[in-house]
């Protein structure tokens, strides 16, 4: 086991308001095991990468434990996890139009990655940019080195992103929704690149991402976010031919395929009342229970976990 997540608990300060966002999450990540972390938009996923890195906002507050080859993340100093992010555990970050720096040529800042951990630089440190520059499809390699951010496209930014995530060669790699504002082919493009420089490495990836095909397509076992919960974790073959969670069904029934013919639902934005399951305001299988009582996160099946009075 490489990262195991335990009790994750976040939540943020704003304007007198406390907001969860995360609430007591658990999971872990085998080494050279490719996870993905599925949910939609506000369920917690970024919550979960920012902790582990300890990027969390100063308005933050959270608690538990993030262990990393069996040490605790959260009682490391902040220039002990300086040494870490980028060598041990780095992360490809959402937005590649803002997470490069615009004043920097693309080059220096891969390459300044293994100035900062390694002592490497100069024309050594250019030269294996410019390999991994051209392993990852950037073509004249050379030239571009020297390139600001602004000449290229998105799928050309988000290369340079994995780029600085990998040429480290971490043991963790953390991908936030690395392909979401890229158009179709380009997505393929970019999964299949980070999954091969991931087996290549023989690096873990944890995976974040709204889209259940591209779990199914890259991941070895996927967990389900919902509401800041945990709700469903197990093999992603095994989720796909047998989900469990109400969640999980209705994700996995939207699923556009060849021939299929999808159901028209109607998906209420409602709070669940207090103390209620967090999927009680659109689960067609709610009882009287799951309005007062948030149900146990456990093994129904070897590895095959549920959050759900169902079982």
């Amino acid at each position: 086991m490489l990262l195991e997540v335990r009790d994750l608990k976040v939540g943020f300060h704003l304007l007198g308001d406390y907001t969860e966002a995360l609430s007591g999450v658990s999971f872990f990540v085998n080494r050279g095991e490719i996870y993905c972390l599925l949910g939609e938009s506000g369920s917690g996923k970024t919550a979960v990468l920012k902790s582990i890195m300890r990027l969390l906002p100063g308005n933050a507050e959270y608690s538990g434990e993030v262990l990393f080859e069996g040490e605790n993340l959260f009682e490391l100093s902040e220039e002990e996890m300086v040494s870490i992010r980028g060598c041990k555990v780095s992360m490809v970050f959402q937005e590649p139009m803002t997470s490069l720096n615009p004043t920097m040529r693309i080059g220096d800042q891969v390459a300044e990655v293994l100035e900062f951990h390694y002592g490497i630089k100069g024309k050594k440190a250019r030269e294996r940019v410019i390999e991994l520059l051209e392993r990852l499809g950037i073509e004249n390699a050379k030239e571009r080195y020297f390139h600001y951010p602004h000449l290229f496209s998105g799928g050309m930014r988000q290369r340079v992103m994995i780029a600085m995530a990998v040429i480290a060669e971490p043991k963790l790699i953390l991908a936030d929704e690395p392909t979401t504002a890229l158009d179709v082919t380009v997505q393929s493009q970019i999964l299949k690149l980070l999954v091969e420089l991931v087996k290549e490495r023989k690096s873990s990836l944890l995976f974040v991402t709204h889209d259940f095909s591209v779990a199914a397509e890259i991941g070895d076992r996927v967990g389900l976010l919902y509401r800041g919960y945990m709700v469903e974790e197990g093999l992603v073959e095994e989720v796909l031919k047998n989900p469990l969670h109400p969640y999980t069904k209705d994700l996995i029934e939207a699923i556009p395929l060849p021939g299929k013919r999808l159901k028209a639902k109607s998906i209420t934005q409602e709070t669940p009342p207090a103390g209620a399951c967090p999927y009680f305001s659109r689960c067609e299988k709610r009882t009287d229970i799951c309005r007062t009582q948030i149900p146990q996160f456990k093994e129904v099946n070897k590895g095959h976990r549920v959050r759900c009075f169902l079982y």
